[in-house]
């Protein structure tokens, strides 16, 4: 069994005037939503074993906020400069390329891959996966090598669905 996690970066700031896309910082409220999905997850998660974050500065303050709260320690997290701009075709060679003493492993990156592979591999009928908010998908493979679609979603959980109150 693999178990994969994707978030997707807390709310970035615009504020910034001349900040590059990559290095934008998480907004304020960013910060407190993703600290809120992160300490729901908690106990929904035994453990995992690795986080890989672009290298975007919101998408490795997320995955910081993230590890801090479900106890990964930060020598567990990895940044992956693909990740910043993946498509599709290069997630699958970079999944597959995963060390197989990895059974759970989170990824934070960005739209519109995300989107897409809540589509494809959790089979979700989502527009739009929002900021702060996880997909949890288990695949009954022996290997990364053996991801592909028709996973079984564990949990999806957004900010909006802990603040009212939308969520099991």
């Amino acid at each position: 069994m693999r178990r994969l996690i994707l978030v997707r970066h807390a709310k970035s700031s615009w504020d910034y005037f001349g900040v590059n896309d990559h290095d934008r910082p998480l907004k304020e409220t960013g910060i407190n939503k993703a600290y809120l999905v992160s300490e729901y997850f908690s106990d929904k998660v035994e453990g995992v074993d690795k986080i890989f974050s672009s290298s975007a500065n919101r998408a490795l303050h997320t995955a910081l906020i993230f590890a801090d709260n479900l106890g990964v320690s930060f020598d567990k997290v990895a940044i992956e400069n693909s990740l910043y701009e993946m498509y599709r075709g290069e997630f699958y060679e970079f999944i597959r390329g995963v060390d197989n003493s990895y059974y759970t492993i989170m990824l934070v990156f960005h739209n519109p891959l995300i989107n897409l592979l809540a589509r494809e591999l959790g089979g979700m009928d989502i527009e739009n996966v929002p900021t702060s908010a996880l997909i949890d998908i288990k695949f009954d493979v022996a290997g990364w090598a053996d991801i592909e679609e028709g996973g079984d979603v564990l949990n999806y959980i957004s900010p909006k669905m802990i603040l009212n109150k939308n969520i099991d």
